[in-house]
């Protein structure tokens, strides 16, 4: 896989949450999930996901601390230049729907499919950014 491209990142090295812990247990956990993968892989280690995407300010220096140069929380949305490098937002991708909501989900930020819509008179209707692009799938014959 690393030589097709994958990349991988570090993950503590038994998934607990880190803000259950204590700052040398965060510490071992970050360093030494890091340390293992380096030594599996050969290759530097350079990101970090939070397990349980749980993290708050000490959890997030420890990552940035260990020399990460980023780290994916499971906060949802899209990142822009405001959101700090170790508290990267995620879009939850299941492998359902049109590639036309799986584009938007990821310029938008929403995760999966029922956040396009929202709840109308008991109806489900598409909102307004994105009512003209589901209109266009369903003309072009997709499933909306």
């Amino acid at each position: 896989m690393l030589h097709g491209g994958v990349r991988f990142g570090a993950h503590t090295q038994s998934h607990v949450a880190l803000t259950a812990v204590g700052p040398d247990r965060m510490k071992d956990e970050v360093e030494g999930s890091r340390a293992e993968l380096e030594r599996a892989l050969g290759v530097p280690i350079f990101t970090f996901a939070y397990p349980h995407g749980e993290l708050d300010a000490a959890v997030q220096a420890a990552v940035e601390d260990a020399g990460f140069l980023g780290a994916c929380s499971c906060h949802t949305g899209v990142n822009d230049p405001i959101v700090p490098s170790h508290a990267l937002r995620r879009v939850e991708v299941r492998g359902a729907g049109s590639f036309i909501r799986f584009a938007l989900a990821l310029w938008l930020g929403i995760p999966g499919q029922s956040q396009f819509y929202r709840r109308n008179g008991g109806q489900a209707q598409a909102g307004p950014r994105v009512r003209g692009a589901l209109d266009k799938e369903a003309t072009d014959g997709n499933q909306p």
